[in-house]
């Protein structure tokens, strides 16, 4: 397989985002307080790809309101599975991610929740180039989000998500070479194909349309059930191509293997429950990331087994710290921009 980008297609290593801080609140948790702050920003792609609606990037930052001089200050981004809007559901991992001092910025995918167009129905992409380009947008804003990190002082950083969103961790890992990152996926498929093809969501999608999209090219001078199967196999064919550019096989290999870790649910009816071992065995690396077992389906994993995910973030976390020292800011030209003065000293000091 050929291999495909490994770097941004729209900044370069100083771009920072220009971010526009909104609310800021502190909450107690336990004998913490932390603060949750909005931020929006202009996304990268200015290429037409994505609706207006989905042209501002919007994330929360979770953070410790006070760090310890001279300690690390990990923070990880949170990336959205399918259908996933709103901070929610990744907000309460990074609620058992705050509890051990890591921060995380949960990121709005594109086309969901406040970026979803206007013609779209909650979360359900009208064509299977919104799929493609809803990953561009998060790969690039990604991209974006750990170079702000980096910039303001964080470290170790790293990325992880569940389904759709720990595929897109993989490729923005792949895209990050200006540091070392950590990856942790949940319930993340190898490629989108076997998912839209075999899993259960080949059932949500709608194959009528898809044939009719095809054109002649997709019918037959056979009547009856031949003729729709046919035209049925010839929608599948041109979808399995479509999708190769999710084949994780095809990209290189996460920045940093041993602090790469892939939790998989033995019930899982969504994705191939051997989507760790087809990428451990992909991806030539003298060093293979771990692989980790947990129990339940696709849904009730991320739901049950936040735990697990939140341990395997702090794992990755640990292992990068232990590996390498905070990389140099030499190359940055632009001071992050912080919601005020009054956080940004509390983070610093």
């Amino acid at each position: 397989m050929g291999k495909v980008r490994a770097g941004s297609l729209y900044t370069n290593e100083e771009t920072l985002p220009s971010i526009q801080w909104k609310s800021q609140k502190r909450v107690a948790m336990g004998k913490r307080s932390v603060l949750v702050q909005d931020g929006s920003f202009a996304t990268p792609i200015n290429d037409g790809t994505l609706p207006p609606e989905s042209r501002t990037a919007r994330f929360q930052l979770l953070s410790p309101e006070l760090a310890i001089p001279g300690s690390p200050r990990p923070a990880w981004v949170h990336l959205s599975g399918t259908g996933d809007q709103g901070y929610g559901m990744r907000r309460d991992v990074g609620a058992l991610l705050l509890q051990q001092g890591v921060s995380s910025i949960v990121l709005e995918s594109a086309y969901y929740g406040t970026r979803r167009p206007k013609r779209q129905t909650a979360g359900k992409l009208r064509r299977v180039s919104d799929m493609l380009s809803l990953g561009n947008a998060t790969i690039e804003e990604t991209l974006l989000m750990l170079r702000w990190l980096r910039a303001a002082g964080f470290w170790p950083l790293g990325i992880c998500g569940f389904s759709m969103g720990g595929v897109n961790a993989v490729l923005a890992a792949a895209c990050c070479r200006e540091f070392p990152v950590g990856v942790v996926t949940l319930c993340a498929p190898y490629s989108a194909v076997p998912v839209y093809l075999e899993g259960a969501l080949a059932r949500a999608c709608d194959w009528r349309a898809l044939q009719r999209d095809l054109g002649p090219a997709s019918s037959t001078s056979t009547p009856g059930a031949i003729s729709s199967y046919a035209a049925r196999r010839a929608a599948e064919e041109r979808m399995a191509q479509i999708l190769t550019v999710t084949d994780l096989r095809r990209v290189p290999p996460p920045p940093v293997p041993a602090a790469t870790i892939l939790l998989q649910a033995d019930d899982d009816a969504y994705v191939p429950t051997d989507s760790p071992e087809v990428l451990a065995g992909a991806w030539a690396t003298a060093e293979k990331p771990e692989i980790r077992r947990v129990n339940g389906g696709h849904v009730w994993a991320f739901l049950a087994q936040r735990r697990a995910f939140a341990q395997a973030i702090i794992d990755a976390s640990d292992s990068l710290s232990g590996r390498f020292a905070q990389p140099p800011l030499s190359h940055v030209q632009t001071r992050p921009s912080w919601p005020d003065r009054l956080t940004a000293n509390r983070l610093h000091n």
